[in-house]
């Protein structure tokens, strides 16, 4: 079993209290829960502020539904850009993840490069042909090479 870090418990408290994460990783928050106090107390609040949430719910029921739904969908779109700028923050969460990546990319740029360098150092050592002469040599050189080869 791994050990998660409290920022990884944290990003995902509030789907572990609701029940919408798969098993292994409950049990992997579970076991950062008991050897954790400061996450501990933080699902402590998260249960706490449900229940608060809750009675004031069934105290405050909305006179007119749809405009529950109308205000809703107003919010989709502002719900999409903060989840997309949350999904960036936690790809860099865990930077076990980020430097290999990097190294990954480091590499890559660096054969690129190298051999982008040596391409142009082929280019430029190659015998350039001006004339209809020097390419009827390298033709006939090819031809006597080949049939004295054979």
């Amino acid at each position: 079993m791994t050990t998660r870090t409290c920022r990884a418990t944290r990003r995902v408290l509030e789907a572990y209290h609701d029940g919408e994460l798969p098993v292994e990783e409950q049990v992997a928050i579970q076991s950062h829960l008991r050897h954790c106090e400061n996450c501990a107390a933080e699902r402590r609040w998260l249960r706490e502020a449900g229940s608060i949430l809750r009675d004031a719910a069934v105290a405050h029921a909305p006179s007119d539904p749809e405009a529950v739904g109308r205000n809703l969908l107003a919010r989709i779109p502002v719900e999409r850009q903060r989840a997309f700028g949350r999904r960036i923050r936690a790809s860099f969460d865990d930077m076990r993840l980020v430097w290999p990546a990097l190294g990954a990319t480091v590499a890559t740029l660096a054969c690129l490069a190298s051999g982008l360098g040596f391409m142009r150092l082929v280019i430029r050592e190659q015998p350039a042909i001006s004339d209809g002469k020097s390419a009827r040599r390298m033709r006939a050189d090819v031809s006597v090479c080949s049939s004295t080869c054979n």
